[in-house]
């Protein structure tokens, strides 16, 4: 049976609190695996997936300003 992979850009142990609440799932250097999202806490899911979306964000504006300097 195949997972969903979800890769988050900072480390795992930084959503660790967001882990706890999240359900049945594996983890990985970087990676979140779950295997069914019926099990899944939705709500905690969508927070993850913020957390994710700001994290790249905030490397991608430290990249962009290291490039102009």
């Amino acid at each position: 049976k195949s997972a969903i992979s979800l890769y988050v850009t900072s480390t795992v142990e930084d959503v660790a609190d967001l882990l706890e609440q999240l359900g049945p799932h594996k983890t990985g250097v970087g990676c979140i695996y779950l295997k069914n999202l019926a099990n899944i806490h939705e709500p905690t899911l969508k927070k993850l997936i913020r957390h994710g979306l700001k994290e790249a964000a905030r490397i991608d504006a430290a990249f962009e300003r290291s490039a102009k300097g």
